[in-house]
């Protein structure tokens, strides 16, 4: 069953001679429970891809289909942010943490605006989940890349999303801390169902999923 579908999914950005065609016509369908790897060389539109999956950013034309539900320009600002909030959680290259703020803050952050009760119980399991149980006091200049990960891995599943969206989760880091987070993806596709899409320009990354995705120019090839 399809949780992710795209039809014929255009994006450009600019105009004249500046004019970048980022999509174009893009398909593609990400059934429920499957863990996708995007790769591609830079500008082939994989973060665009991940960021109208996403709902960060919007197509020009194609239909995006989100659990059955037709997502389009007409779709509101609110319904947006509420579909992100609810059905999708975020991981990024750069881990995107509060500076001056602890780990288990950062990870209760989002529960804050949704409203979640028991939040600062389900954050700490969430940290114990990734193995920092022993750093939640700790802020992120002084941790390590691996552990700000770990962080921003807890963060995103705070909201309990179906849907996980990484972009270069294991950019900045070492081989070993790389394996150690993919290994952590995999379980939470394996044993909580999450489905993963991925972004990785490392072929040793990308065998962690059951499926790879290349692109080319806007495309899927």
């Amino acid at each position: 069953m399809n949780i992710i579908e795209l039809k014929n999914i255009s994006k450009t950005y600019g105009k004249g001679e500046a004019k970048v065609r980022a999509l174009q016509s893009v398909s593609l369908k990400i059934e429920r429970e499957e863990f996708v790897a995007i790769m591609g060389p830079s500008g082939s539109g994989k973060t665009t891809l991940l960021n109208i999956i996403g709902l960060l950013d919007k197509p020009d034309k194609g239909k995006y289909i989100l659990e059955n539900r037709e997502v389009n320009n007409k779709t509101s600002a609110n319904t947006l942010a509420r579909l992100r909030r609810d059905k999708i959680g975020f991981v990024f290259q750069n881990f995107n943490l509060l500076a001056r703020t602890s780990a288990l803050d950062n990870v209760i952050m989002p529960a804050i605006y949704s409203g979640i009760k028991n939040r600062v119980n389900i954050a700490k399991k969430l940290l114990k989940q990734v193995g920092l149980e022993h750093r939640i006091d700790h802020k992120p200049n002084q941790m390590s890349g691996g552990e700000k990960q770990r962080v921003a891995i807890a963060r995103a599943l705070i909201n309990n999303p179906q849907i996980l969206l990484a972009d270069e989760p294991t950019g900045n880091l070492d081989t070993k801390t790389g394996q150690e987070i993919m290994n952590i993806f995999s379980d939470l596709n394996k044993d909580k169902g999450i489905t993963i899409l991925m972004i990785t320009h490392e072929a040793e990354i990308a065998k962690h999923a059951q499926r790879i995705i290349k692109m080319r120019d806007g495309r899927v090839l």
